[in-house]
């Protein structure tokens, strides 16, 4: 799934975030809002698709982006 990864946040109340990663969401939120700093996030391992973090302030998910394929030829071809 790498590069196809997304990290779905909700917040209490009901504020949704997207992320391409674990560390870009604490760019934005911070541990306190989330109640989960990010080394304890990383060493659960835990949160996979269908294994959601959930705690009272927020969930965190991660899910798949499907992308359309590419008829463009690469322009590093020749």
């Amino acid at each position: 799934m790498a590069g196809n990864k997304i990290v779905h946040v909700r917040l209490a109340d009901g504020t949704d975030y997207f992320f391409g990663s674990f560390a870009a969401i604490y760019d934005v939120l911070t541990a306190a809002q989330l109640g989960i700093g990010y080394g304890t996030l990383i060493n659960m391992n835990k949160v996979r698709p269908g294994q959601p973090y959930t705690n009272s302030q927020c969930t965190i998910q991660v899910g798949e982006i499907h992308r359309k394929k590419t008829k463009r030829k690469n322009p590093n071809m020749k």
